[in-house]
């Protein structure tokens, strides 16, 4: 199984496969690559290759794709954006993807980033990071919620937004022998620029009302939930 596949057959409607495997539809790309007008002549290509996806575009020479086994790439995300994912089902699928890998067996001890610790034991001790409370919120809404306890975080960015990031460890915290970091999509926060934040997309500043909100929520039952979101108003 091909998650990114299967994502864009659905979100491109299953298109019609050639004799030479090839899916053609109009392309999702070339607004996005300087093109004045969209494409109208199907020439977007999509092909399943063993484990690998491609996809490219013989308008506008965009071109890109993924392997069983690996992280999203910049340009599978986009990719994906263009054909409507959200944020949400594009973080869905790159968990996916890296749980898919994840290995426990033993091996040689690495350094993980300062303060790592699980979202679960982050939560359990009070934490109020705002960046924290709303990937947690985010992940409680999905299909199949992972252990809390298996999913790190740290607040400790060391130049590089890392709090913006979860992660998956190869073993535990107490011997950990790898891990991989997912960036955790969220364009309502500061964006990422050669040149580091982009000024002109702060991040709001919460009130100790609003944490206090969104920890009763990221901490509800499914029921308590469902009278918090009745109260809100429209």
């Amino acid at each position: 199984m091909n998650l990114v596949y299967d994502a864009l057959m659905t979100a491109l409607g299953h298109p019609r496969r050639s004799p030479s495997g090839w899916h053609s539809f109009n392309a999702i790309c070339c607004p996005h690559q300087g093109a004045h007008r969209p494409d109208t002549k199907k020439r977007g290509g999509l092909k399943l290759d063993g484990p690998t996806v491609i996809y490219h575009c013989h308008n506008c020479s965009f071109r890109t794709g993924w392997s069983v086994g690996s992280f999203l790439g910049g340009k599978v995300k986009d990719l994906l954006s263009w054909a409507g994912l959200t944020d949400e089902q594009i973080n869905k699928l790159n968990f996916a993807a890296w749980s898919a890998v994840k290995q426990d067996e033993k091996g040689i001890r690495i350094i993980v980033p300062d303060g790592l610790k699980s979202i679960h034991d982050w939560l359990t001790d009070g934490s109020t990071d705002v960046r924290l409370l709303k990937i947690a919120d985010s992940i409680a809404t999905w299909d199949e919620v992972p252990d809390l306890r298996e999913v790190y975080w740290t607040p400790d960015d060391a130049g590089q937004l890392l709090g913006s990031y979860i992660f998956l460890l190869k073993g535990d915290l107490s011997w950990p022998t790898g891990y991989v970091a997912m960036p955790f999509l969220d364009r309502s926060l500061p964006g990422r620029t050669h040149l580091g934040i982009d000024s002109e997309n702060n991040e709001p500043v919460h009130t100790e009302e609003e944490l206090e909100e969104l920890r009763t929520y990221v901490f509800a039952s499914e029921e308590e939930r469902a009278a918090l979101d009745a109260s809100r108003p429209t």
